[in-house]
């Protein structure tokens, strides 16, 4: 909940793939994504605008967050009554018959542009189911306060409660979880509890469903400041935007223990991890604008722009969890 004040406006704008994407085209292949990631570490200063401009100004950066594709129609947040009878907002290729369900808070706003297409290329539905603040693991819902009132919090439990069984029944052939990228341990400890958590929410979700695929969304790094603000208060020394972390390190709030704590969910659910650090980091830095988009909206809510940027990338990984001969099952 770290961007929570700045997600409440994008909940409640919608805007196709088509009308987004007015920047750089979209990358082909990890090895381009990686030379421009490449890029952008060596740059020093602005050599021309950043795409979207307006982003720089909190009036509008919100509007270019992936969160706008989570629509008020199906967001809890906006309406805590829709937590008692949750419905989901739909994506990718209506007519399908096979069904993707992606569920989280709003870190899933960060991949429905990309998996919006991958769900029209590779023929599935997409069902989502998203909750701004509201973690995907029963449980870890926060403490009320300003901006998490005691009303998100209860609605928080109930949609907890009820979900299982609205996913259950509309059998999904995928489920993906999504979290956003911090560690839930409080410091060095175990993760241990947030994932115990997070399979009493999910193993009800998979009950009589064997030949479901589960997929974990490996986060998106947290910045420590707002990514356009930044930038644009460092015009001559960008790298002063630039995020580092160290693999393996522990620690409360770190990008680095988030994605173990991914992967140990991945495993500990028998989920496949779908990893997503190479869209946004190379060599353990992770700068704040590629190929002349910023990444990030805010902190860790990704532009539309930048999920479109790399959303063939996502749809060539998910193809390939999808198609794999080893099926993890829940």
């Amino acid at each position: 909940m770290t961007t929570i004040a700045l997600v409440i406006a994008s909940c409640c704008v919608t805007r196709s793939a088509d009308a987004a994407q007015s920047g750089p085209a979209r990358v082909t292949s990890s090895a381009q994504l990686e030379y421009q990631l490449e890029v952008a570490l060596r740059a020093t200063t602005l050599t021309r605008p950043i795409y979207p401009s307006s982003t720089a100004s909190p009036k509008y950066s919100d509007l270019y967050s992936g969160a706008s594709y989570l629509r008020t129609s199906c967001n809890p947040f906006v309406y805590p009554n829709q937590a008692k009878s949750p419905k989901p907002c739909w994506y990718g290729d209506l007519k399908a018959k096979k069904l993707i369900v992606i569920f989280g808070n709003s870190s899933v706003g960060n991949w429905i542009p990309a998996l919006d297409l991958a769900g029209k290329s590779l023929g599935y539905r997409v069902a989502s189911f998203s909750f701004l603040g509201c973690s995907p693991a029963y449980g870890w819902n926060g403490i009320a306060g300003p901006l998490w009132t005691a009303t998100l919090v209860n609605a928080c439990d109930t949609w907890h409660k009820v979900l299982p069984g609205v996913i259950n029944s509309l059998h999904p052939d995928v489920l993906m979880v999504s979290e956003i990228g911090t560690s839930h341990s409080g410091g060095s400890a175990t993760e241990q509890p947030y994932i115990d958590a997070l399979k009493q929410e999910v193993l009800p979700m998979t009950a009589g469903l064997p030949g479901l695929r589960g997929i974990i969304i490996q986060a998106a790094p947290i910045f420590p400041q707002f990514v356009p603000s930044c930038v644009m208060a460092h015009p001559g020394n960008l790298q002063a935007c630039t995020m580092s972390y160290t693999p393996g390190l522990r620690g409360n709030g770190l990008y680095s223990a988030a994605m173990m704590k991914d992967q140990a969910a991945a495993t500990a659910l028998n989920f496949s991890l779908l990893d997503t650090n190479s869209f946004f980091c190379v060599h353990n830095r992770c700068p704040a604008f590629v190929n002349h988009i910023f990444v990030m909206a805010d902190a860790d809510h990704t532009t539309v722009q930048y999920s479109l940027y790399w959303s063939l990338l996502f749809q060539a990984k998910l193809k390939s969890i999808l198609t794999s001969s080893s099926t993890p099952k829940a």
